[in-house]
């Protein structure tokens, strides 16, 4: 693996986060601190179960087909179910047969998926395949390459979706480009690239530039390429950093606030 880096699955590194009671704090962890430290907390100590909807699914599913290709897709998701040779349709979900299949998929150790889930991946993927800037920042490099270090005096965990010689490459999936700007700014995406530069940087002694597939996840289904510029990423280090002096603070006090104390006002525009 590039720069020392490893491969783990989602399932090993995920059970070292320390909302699995694991020692590691990830990004993902971080930027719910952020958002509120006593969810943090609950989820931390298992009094907010993790969630996992049928868009995290589909998201994790469109990942692996864009970054690790159709073969590895195709052995790790199933989509469908059983054939009813009566009808020439699936059997339904309640049925027994269909519940046979879908344990022997899980025993094999793959997801299973709606069909619409496997459409929707397949037109982003051709999408990316399209955009001649995307796929040349996924011509060389290795997805899902894990790394683990110090930071802040914390120890940190990252899992970058691909990782270049030169350079990190994020995929995020959008309803529309239009609206990414607003969306990479409302889902913290600068504090979580600025927590994968900084956590490598301490890893590998390199700091690496970083840049963001799009793609849409509804027709028409465009994707582009952004770099993201150091600015905005050095100003979300310090954000994280003085998360990262809070989270060390509430840890050491015992007090989780939830971020809504004390009185607040709606302006006029």
């Amino acid at each position: 693996m590039l720069h020392g880096t490893i491969r783990e699955s989602d399932a090993d590194y995920h059970a070292q986060s320390v909302f699995k009671g694991g020692a590691f704090l990830s990004s993902h962890a971080l930027m719910e601190f952020i958002e509120s430290p006593a969810a943090y907390h609950g989820k931390m100590i298992g009094t907010l179960p993790a969630k996992d909807s049928d868009a995290y699914r589909a998201g994790r599913a469109a990942h692996c087909r864009i970054l690790e290709g159709r073969d590895a897709y195709r052995r790790r998701y199933t989509f469908g179910g059983p054939i009813n040779e009566k009808t020439g349709k699936y059997y339904g979900q309640q049925t027994k047969a269909y519940e046979e299949w879908r344990v022997l998929q899980e025993a094999d150790g793959r997801e299973v998926l709606p069909d619409s889930t496997d459409t929707l991946c397949e037109f982003m993927a051709a999408s990316v395949e399209r955009h001649p800037e995307a796929m040349e920042s996924l011509a060389e490099g290795e997805p899902e390459a894990v790394a683990r270090a110090k930071y802040c005096g914390f120890d940190c965990q990252i899992k970058i979706d691909w990782l270049k010689p030169d350079a990190i490459v994020d995929l995020k999936t959008c309803r529309e480009l239009r609206r990414f700007h607003y969306d990479f700014f409302s889902y913290r995406y600068p504090n979580q690239l600025s927590f994968y530069q900084k956590v490598f940087e301490c890893f590998a002694g390199v700091r690496l530039p970083i840049y963001i597939i799009a793609v849409e996840k509804e027709a028409p289904y465009r994707s582009t390429l952004y770099q993201i510029e150091q600015g905005v990423l050095d100003k979300a280090q310090l954000e994280n950093e003085n998360a990262i002096h809070g989270l060390r603070e509430c840890i050491r006090s015992g007090l989780w606030p939830t971020g809504y104390e004390g009185l607040h006002f709606i302006k006029a525009s």
